[in-house]
């Protein structure tokens, strides 16, 4: 056979003249003149193992006849869609098989000789008016004499001859045509006279069909984050439906500055739609469903931060091409302000004429300078008042601040922006107005304590029994024993007499109350350094699964590294939760080489904070550290069904270990795409029990297939663990 003009309208003749008595054509085997005899189908499967080779005819044959404007050409291989015929004149040994590769047409033994227009024709005939092209690979063997003729017709016109025809082994044709419904392959006896054989056959292999798409796909709604959202930052959506009344969807993208930035198959739960070739090369005639949503992801972390210019576009499976949203300008913003990771902590005695002190909790970011602002609640307008001038990082308690509670706010600001984090509000303030109130903190109400400010000075001989700075009136003596002049209140009075007289009134001292002070531990104290990290490495940050336990170990040290040693060690842990607030986890105490260690408990992600006072009675500490811990959730998941078919329902539930109640921590689901994975579906964590449950329908699975599917839940501020996913389920679908 030889390619010919795409325009050729005569049937070609053998070349002495003979017209055949049969027809060869695919047109006799689909019904135009009647039913077919013996027909074969074969190839309900795509072709598997190696891909075919292109063919360089193939490629030439198509440049010959451009297609219409606007058309995307696709290309269709293997013997799925194929028929095949075999015409014995009612004699026999004639018959036509195949594979999923080739189709072969035999005249077999004990027959040698065979009449006029037997034959057989291997065929296709197309769902629209839309073949033109075709290659194939044509053998042929076992003719020893006689008129033996093959042909190649695009809706019974032939396209290519060999006439007569002869033995020959693999040989490649490709040939380009108009728009048809039908294409065959034929091998038969052309007369006159007997045509001779020892199992003369006809193979054909390396089936490949060019189909013609004219329209372009059709997008129906673009929605998401993508679309209504300015400027981005981490993963953002859009969510795409399409329509393509031909070729079917295909594939999604989005493009930042004209260049792609992945493709996203848009139905792939639809197994025929995968390419099993570069190019637009399928395993059937309609590879891609006609109706398509996608979710398309954008990951702007990738980018640099700044204006881009946004387009998202869809394609069908010949490569025809709608724009699906854009072009935009996006600004993508991926460098954050600071973040605030744990909350400032006050300490410090409730009481008035303390200090209270502030750190400025922990931050991530860079360039970060920080402004501090105390706060007093007002119980009149329901709202947090600055306190003027109290901007510094500790705070004397006035007596405005009785009865009312106090926080700080710690204003973090960077180059991207600012963040206000506040501290846990404290008080009351203790009152020492309120008759059942404990201004002193010493266990017995203010109308009961001799000594409301626990100054050491009784009540009725205090000059102000409400304020522990003053004690004594001047000169006033003690009761016949003198006070010593400790540099914080006057001496006392001299001894009394041995008449009971009075001792003299007491010098004037250099201070104005009285202040015990106890030093924590033993060693260089005011030079003391405090560090930790987690037992085995020296990492202040660690990683681990749900339920397990890790110790952290550190060091209390002064100058030239000398052990401070018998320490008490203030622990705190701060969950990972939004509002969440320091919890005393208690103390623990140095070694004599000046070590401690403190088994942190299994839970959530949390910070733990070791603080150290220099002195005992001090309301802020001298030293403090962090130490984080990340938790990798526990997350499990199970399929009510393992097997079902198509347009039937699985139900997947699961179960998050430890998740906080009321958090309602939102679930992707995703099923395995190639080697990637997709989400396609989001549902919420139950505000308790941490369990969650989606319900998902087969709609487009049309031949078996197993899936994969899991359930990840990402990290983000607020929720107490670190990105956790479940095991991959296999759910197997038939059509």
């Amino acid at each position: 056979m030889s390619g010919t003009s795409p325009h050729h309208n005569a049937n070609p003749r053998p070349t002495n003249g003979l017209i055949f008595t049969k027809e060869f054509s695919l047109f006799r085997l689909i019904g135009r003149s009647g039913a077919a005899a013996s027909r074969v189908t074969w190839g309900t499967q795509p072709r598997k193992g190696r891909l075919l080779s292109s063919l360089v005819a193939l490629t030439a044959a198509f440049a010959v006849a451009a297609p219409a404007a606007n058309a995307g050409i696709y290309t269709v291989r293997g013997t799925t869609g194929w028929t095949a015929d075999a015409d014995s004149n009612g004699t026999g040994f004639v018959s036509t098989w195949g594979d999923s590769t080739t189709i072969v047409g035999q005249f077999s033994l004990p027959r040698t000789g065979f009449g006029q227009g037997e034959m057989v024709s291997m065929g296709y005939y197309t769902t629209a008016m839309n073949l033109v092209g075709a290659s194939f690979v044509s053998t042929q063997s076992g003719m020893t004499g006689g008129p033996w003729v093959s042909f190649a017709r695009a809706d019974g016109v032939g396209i290519g001859a060999e006439v007569p025809t002869y033995n020959h082994g693999p040989q490649p044709y490709g040939y380009s045509f108009g728009p048809s419904y039908a294409l065959s392959v034929e091998l038969g006896c052309g007369g006159p006279g007997d045509c001779f054989g020892s199992n003369a056959e006809l193979r054909v292999s390396d089936l490949q069909l060019a189909f013609q798409d004219n329209s372009n796909p059709n997008v129906t709604n673009a929605t998401g984050p993508l679309v209504s959202t300015t400027t981005l930052q981490g993963s953002v959506d859009i969510n795409v439906s399409a329509t393509d009344a031909s070729s079917g969807v295909y594939r999604g993208w989005i493009e930042v500055d004209g260049v792609n930035r992945g493709y996203f198959p848009m139905d792939p739960s639809n197994a025929s739609c995968t390419a099993i070739a570069a190019g637009y090369v399928f395993a059937k005639e309609l590879p891609c469903s006609a109706s398509a949503i996608r979710t398309l992801s954008l990951n702007t972390t990738a980018l640099s931060d700044g204006a881009h210019t946004v387009e998202v576009f869809v394609e069908d499976a010949s490569g025809n091409k709608k724009r699906a949203f854009g072009p935009v300008s996006r600004t993508i913003d991926n460098v954050p302000p600071p973040i605030n990771t744990s909350d400032p902590l006050i300490t410090g005695l409730l009481r008035h004429g303390q200090t209270l002190a502030t750190d400025t909790g922990t931050w991530t970011g860079t360039g970060i300078t920080f402004a501090r602002q105390w706060q007093r609640y007002d119980t009149g307008s329901g709202t947090w008042l600055n306190i003027a001038g109290a901007t510094g990082p500790t705070y004397a308690v006035q007596t405005d601040d009785y009865g009312k509670k106090l926080r700080t706010r710690v204003r973090a600001t960077n180059v991207e922006g600012t963040t206000d984090a506040y501290s846990e509000p404290v008080g009351p303030i203790a009152s020492p107005t309120d008759p059942k109130g404990d201004f002193d903190g010493d266990g017995i109400v203010n109308e009961d304590d001799p000594d409301d400010d626990n100054d050491g000075v009784p009540d009725d001989g205090d000059a102000n029994p409400h304020d522990p700075s003053v004690g004594l009136p001047p000169g006033q003596g003690g009761p016949g024993v003198p006070a010593p002049d400790d540099g914080f209140n006057g001496g006392g009075g001299g001894t009394g007499n041995n008449n009971g007289g009075g001792g003299s009134g007491g010098g004037a001292g250099s201070g104005t109350g009285i202040r015990i002070e106890t030093q924590n531990g033993e060693g260089p104290v005011a030079t003391a350094a405090l560090a930790a990290s987690f037992e085995g490495t020296k990492s202040k940050t660690i990683k681990v699964k749900w339920g397990a336990k890790r110790k952290i170990t550190g060091t209390l040290l002064g100058r030239d590294r000398q052990p401070i040693k018998g320490a008490k060690l203030d622990v705190h842990e701060t969950p990972q939760l939004m509002g969440a607030t320091a919890i005393a986890r208690g103390q623990v105490v140095t070694d004599a080489k000046g070590r401690f260690s403190y088994q942190l408990p299994a839970g959530v992600s949390r910070t733990i904070r070791i603080a150290y006072k220099s002195i005992l009675e001090a309301s802020t500490y001298a030293q403090s550290t962090d130490v984080t811990v990340q938790v990798t959730p526990k997350v499990t998941m199970k399929a009510n069904r393992k097997a079902l078919r198509n347009k039937q329902a699985v139900t997947f539930k699961g179960k998050i270990a430890g998740a906080p109640a009321g958090v309602r921590k939102i679930v992707e689901f995703q099923a395995l795409d190639g080697k990637k994975w997709r989400t396609f579906a989001s549902t919420r964590v139950a505000k308790k029990g941490g369990t969650f449950k989606y319900r998902y329908r087969f709609t487009r699975t049309t031949r078996t297939t197993k899936y994969q599917f899991r359930a990840i839940i990402r990290a983000e501020k607020g929720w107490p663990f670190a990105t956790g996913q479940t095991k991959p389920i296999n759910v197997k679908v038939r059509p």
